[in-house]
């Protein structure tokens, strides 16, 4: 089936397979960011893009410089930390040497 036959409807029966967009980087604001910035679904899997309007050395001819990273939900990394579980999790301190323990009553901190 061609791209044409697909259905323009909506949006919900359209299928996004192999397609892809990109947009002006509206948020730039250093040159070494992305001046477009977009999304592209390839074989069912998407992906994030990027990209940099750059020009040839040898000529005026302009071109775009591309990246293409994997899009998650969230940074792995970010997934498998849990900062606030971490430590309400974490063992209790062992007590330190030489320090007289605290008596019922009184405070931890003396002042």
């Amino acid at each position: 089936m061609s791209w044409a036959d697909k259905s323009s409807g909506d949006g919900q029966d359209r299928d996004n397979t192999n397609k892809g967009v990109l947009f002006p980087n509206s948020y730039k604001n250093k040159s070494n960011q992305p001046d477009v910035r977009g999304n592209v679904n390839i074989k069912g899997e998407d992906f994030k893009l990027a990209g940099w309007i750059r020009t040839k050395r040898d000529s005026d001819e302009k071109f775009f410089s591309l990246v293409v990273e994997v899009e998650d939900e969230a940074p792995k990394e970010a997934q498998d930390q849990d900062p606030i579980g971490a430590v309400m999790t974490a063992p209790a301190p062992t007590p330190i040497e030489g320090l007289p323990p605290s008596e019922t009553g009184e405070e931890d901190v003396p002042f």
